[in-house]
């Protein structure tokens, strides 16, 4: 691109300087704006309406961003600064103020009338530095118990001090934390930073809680007074007094964080893309990753209606999936289910057979089958409670609806318990059921049928690790994975109903299983749940097993007849 080529792509830019900029600062913003990166650019982060770059070789190390705005942004940039004019802005006055964060270089903005359409922000690049959450991570992988509670004591200290100013970081987390290789803390990512003219406790304590909920892969947030006792030496104020306010306030962003992670599965966003596609059971409105396309939908339900027409037995376990593939798990009035794909890429596909006027009704009001286990999986994986890894929605006009999800290998919990277990299985089967249903009854969540058969026990020991440290399974316990989640709902968190109904369902097991350790199973339950079972759910539970038994016992005995 010549000099005349990049300058007539900057003339309708207005940008603003930190410092006058040299030659080389200049070509790189020229190109930049038209669209051009450095050679040595790498990219670190991207979102449907935001790229960041790093340049560590270009005008002395670069951090590039690029924004494209629009919708109710691009209609208030008419009065208001961009996101890279506003991160530009508050950079610009936490240098003067003496805070700590990097130094801001220019931003420009291209306006169409008076809105802005594109925005472009530069700031220096710091050498040797990373995020405080990757050192969190270093220092727990390493069992640095010190490193991890200096660190963590810096980033309070820096809050502390945002605070006191005071600014108000609407997207304060670990990532949004930067250390520098001298080990100082800045805060970064400031286009979500406002200043007010006081911060009172209640705001103080909401801002704290996305920092604290960001750390519960390295604390124990449930309780925070240890990670209170650093800020509030910085900003001399009584931890104790602090604790009950905190916890209130992270009680309340994890509610909205798990309720908006959730629903990024049925918008547009980085991670979920949905639209219509054409199917041979007709159109359809088609939910997904973004990694799972058309493409692949189209392939795999050709494979499942393959494999139905084709029939067969079920799916026998024991073979690795790339013997069995493809291969027919279920076939039922209501739905069928097929293994498709080969290997480490094999997937299950479900399609609902519900039709007709109420099925159309019910996925018009968002309450079909299909998409109650979409939504659900979605959320299992934000609260990191194992499930297999949801791929694609399909729900069609007539009312029929598939659903896509990743292949994970085991066996059921009812096929595990047909062998002979040893007691060191036994005690480590009490410990993650208890664990199971106490992080359902933490979460509110109610799976309705919550049986031997809508569990899955991998074989294997590399499946992701939750980041929440309080949903981490038991260590030496079977992997278990929940499946089947069309008929989840929520409850009340803790809901002694909910609770003695799951457990029904869950205590209907082989002599042998159902007396094993009642304590481990209680003890589990606590750590996942963060308080005690209620007393008396365990005994209602037993008695309604009790009652479904004897009638199973009636039906079989009528069934055969007198003789």
């Amino acid at each position: 691109m010549t000099a005349a080529e990049r300058l007539r792509a900057a003339a309708d830019v207005a940008w603003r300087w930190a410092y006058p900029p040299d030659a080389e600062l200049e070509t790189v913003v020229a190109d930049f704006t038209a669209g051009r990166l450095p050679d040595d650019a790498e990219l670190i982060k991207e979102s449907l309406s935001r790229k960041v770059w790093r340049a560590p070789r270009s005008a002395g190390g670069l951090i590039l961003k690029h924004f494209k705005v629009s919708g109710w942004e691009g209609r208030r940039s008419a009065l208001w600064p961009s996101r890279a004019g506003r991160e530009y802005a508050i950079m610009t006055e936490f240098c003067r103020s003496g805070l700590p964060t990097v130094r801001p270089v220019a931003c420009g903005e291209r306006r169409v009338g008076r809105r802005v359409t594109e925005a472009w922000f530069l700031s220096t690049l710091v050498p040797d530095a990373t995020t405080v959450a990757a050192a969190l991570a270093e220092a727990e992988d390493a069992g640095d118990r010190l490193r991890r509670n200096q660190l963590m004591t810096s980033a309070m200290a820096v809050v502390a001090e945002l605070h006191r100013h005071p600014y108000n970081h609407r997207d304060l987390h670990a990532g949004n934390l930067l250390l520098d290789g001298d080990g100082r803390v800045l805060i970064i990512d400031l286009h979500s930073v406002w200043r007010s003219r006081t911060l009172d406790l209640k705001r103080r304590m909401q801002n704290l809680a996305a920092l604290v909920f960001s750390l519960r892969p390295y604390f124990d947030i449930d309780d925070p007074t240890g990670l209170l006792q650093a800020y509030a030496q910085a900003s001399d104020d009584d931890a104790i007094d602090l604790a009950g306010p905190l916890r209130a306030a992270v009680l309340a962003f994890e509610r909205d964080f798990v309720r908006g992670r959730t629903a990024r599965c049925l918008r547009k966003s980085s991670e979920f893309a949905h639209g219509p596609v054409t199917t041979p059971g007709g159109r359809g409105h088609f939910h997904h990753r973004r990694e799972y396309g058309d493409e692949a939908l189209l392939s795999d339900l050709a494979e499942h209606a393959a494999v139905v027409a084709r029939g067969g037995p079920s799916l026998a376990s024991g073979a690795p999936p790339a013997e069995r593939n493809p291969q027919l798990l279920g076939d039922s009035a209501r739905s069928q289910v097929t293994l498709v794909g080969a290997g480490a890429v094999a997937r299950v596909v479900k399609t609902y057979r519900d039709s007709g006027p109420a099925a159309m009704l019910r996925n018009a009001l968002g309450r079909g089958r299909a998409r109650a286990a979409w939504v659900f999986g979605r959320r299992l994986e934000v609260l990191s409670i194992p499930t297999p890894r949801t791929l694609g929605l399909l729900e069609r006009r007539d009312g029929t609806a598939a659903l896509v999800t990743e292949h994970v290998d085991g066996v059921t919990l009812r096929e595990h318990l047909t062998v002979t277990l040893s007691p060191e299985v036994r005690r480590g089967l009490a410990r993650v059921l208890g664990w199971l249903v106490g992080c359902l009854s933490r979460a509110g969540l109610r799976h309705h049928d919550l049986s031997t058969k809508n569990l899955l026990v991998s074989p294997h020991g590399d499946l992701p690790v939750g980041k929440d440290r309080r949903t981490r399974p038991p260590g030496g316990a079977p992997h278990l994975l929940l499946i089947d989640l069309d008929g989840m709902t929520t409850m009340a968190p803790h809901d002694e109903g909910g609770l003695v109904r799951m457990l029904g369902q869950l205590g209907d097991l082989p002599d042998g299983v159902t007396a094993t350790d009642r304590l481990r199973f209680r003890r589990a339950y606590r750590a996942a749940a963060g308080k005690d079972l209620p007393p008396g759910v365990l005994r209602d539970a037993n008695e309604r097993v009790l009652r479904r038994q004897a009638r199973r016992r009636a039906l079989v005995a009528q069934r055969l007849g007198p003789d």
